[in-house]
C-alpha cells in the first residue's frame, strides 16, 4: 500500500459485458406453465406444457404423489371416524 493514498492506483471501470443468447441446435420454444388448485387435496398443481403441441412435459407434484396424498387423507379420515 502506498504511503500517500493519492498515489494508490484508481480502479478501472469496466463496461458490463453484453451477452447474446445463441439458440442451441434443436432448441425448442420455452414451456408454458399453468397452475391449478385442488381443494380436496389442498395442493397447488403446476403443469409445464409445450406451447406448440400442448404436450405435458412435467407436472409438480406428479400424479403418483397426488394419489398418495389422497390415499393418506382417506386413511386419516377413516381413522378419525373410528375414534369418534
Amino acid at each position: 500500500m502506498p504511503a500517500n493514498p493519492q498515489d494508490a492506483p484508481k480502479p478501472v471501470k469496466q463496461e458490463p459485458r453484453r451477452t447474446e443468447l445463441i439458440p442451441a441446435i434443436g432448441a425448442r420454444p420455452p414451456l408454458t406453465a399453468s397452475f391449478a388448485y385442488d381443494k380436496n387435496l389442498k395442493q397447488v398443481i403446476v403443469t409445464l406444457q409445450r406451447p406448440d403441441t400442448g404436450a405435458v412435459v412435467a407436472q409438480f407434484p406428479p400424479d403418483k404423489v397426488l394419489n398418495l396424498i389422497a390415499a393418506l387423507m382417506d386413511l386419516a379420515n377413516k381413522h378419525l371416524d373410528e375414534i369418534a
